[in-house]
């Protein structure tokens, strides 16, 4: 085995830790708790998460990569994987008041059956945390990866066919344990949603919308606060005002406010990020957005919502700190 099969298998581990660590262990959707009381649940859920994440993250990475496409288009297709997760295979999208995974979002926001507000919600937070920012943060500790597949002749396919499994026996699952499934439209619908992103994600060139300058007329630490704040807009809009406004402000007023903001933050990280070196500022956003969800994981550990938090936390942290000191090294190098 070549020293470069090795490195990408190690890669891949780091990712498959990132992917699901990241958005469902340390936002506390998956329960580390479970590690403890119920071993065997706790497992099964790891290996589908897996499957759904990390597969869904470096076929993800390989379109990027073999098609020379950037990050917008990374977030386009995380969104993309967000409403085959969420929609296809989950189907939080249609789930009733009682079930829903953000019970309040099931009702405001509700048309035709299908969670609007949800939709929104949770496809752009799939988008930030559960792809882009595991894939940036594998950039960053890994540049010398940039521009090449992870993925050979066989593990592409593999993948994928990992990937459409897992989300074909979680819907199956999901069948089997409510009784009731999305109808053939409904089925129909997002997939083709999810079509049409991938299509707009090959279609946006690289490096859409970014300076080609060196440098930022930022300070570089202006970066850590935009990406603190990205997680809150996501609290503040998905769960405080669909639950705190008292139906006072319409979901697709909330709607508007929440994509308006998220859109906005993207335009302002994209006007003062230059496309070339910019490796210390895309290290100070990440750290920023890692901060932002270390704050409800604390607040989880703190109220006892789940305990062992604390287990990813300190991954994170000590993870966190590692690439920080590297990426400082490294730039402190280059810029002699």
């Amino acid at each position: 085995m070549t020293e470069l099969a090795q490195n990408r298998r190690l890669i891949i581990l780091v990712l498959a830790i990132a992917t699901p660590g990241i958005p469902e262990y340390l936002t506390g959707s998956s329960n580390f708790s479970e590690i403890v009381f119920s071993p065997p649940s706790f497992f099964v859920t790891l290996f589908f998460n897996i499957g759904m994440y990390t597969a869904g993250a470096l076929l993800i990475r390989e379109f990027s990569v073999r098609f020379g496409k950037g990050w917008v288009s990374i977030l386009l297709l995380g969104c993309a994987y967000g409403i085959m997760e969420e929609g296809i295979a989950v189907h939080s999208f249609f789930l009733s008041s009682t079930d829903s995974i953000a019970s309040t979002l099931a009702v405001y926001g509700r048309f035709a059956g299908v969670d609007w507000s949800l939709v929104l919600g949770i496809d752009l937070f799939h988008s930030i945390f559960s792809i882009a920012l595991p894939l940036l943060l594998l950039k960053l500790a890994y540049p010398e990866i940039s521009g090449k597949p992870l993925l050979g002749k066989r593990g592409l396919p593999l993948t994928l066919i990992v990937y459409l499994a897992d989300i074909a026996l979680i819907n199956f699952s999901q069948i089997s344990v409510t009784g009731s499934a999305p109808t053939p439209g409904e089925y129909l619908l997002f997939i083709a949603a999810a079509i049409v992103l991938v299509m707009i994600a090959y279609i946006v060139p690289s490096g859409f919308g970014m300076h080609t300058g060196i440098g930022s007329a930022w300070p570089a630490g202006r970066f850590y606060d935009l990406g603190i704040v990205v997680f809150p807009v996501y609290i503040f809009y998905a769960f405080l005002i669909p639950n705190l406004s008292g139906g006072l402000i319409p979901p697709f007023v909330d709607a508007i406010l929440y994509a308006g903001s998220y859109l906005l933050l993207l335009a302002t990280l994209i006007r003062h990020l230059p496309v070339h070196g910019n490796e210390l500022l895309i290290k100070n956003f990440a750290l920023g957005l890692v901060i932002g969800l270390l704050f409800i994981s604390a607040f989880e550990e703190i109220f006892l919502i789940s305990p062992l938090i604390v287990v990813p936390m300190v991954i994170a942290i000590y993870m966190m700190n590692r690439l920080n000191r590297s990426v400082k090294e490294r730039w402190k190098s280059d810029s002699k």
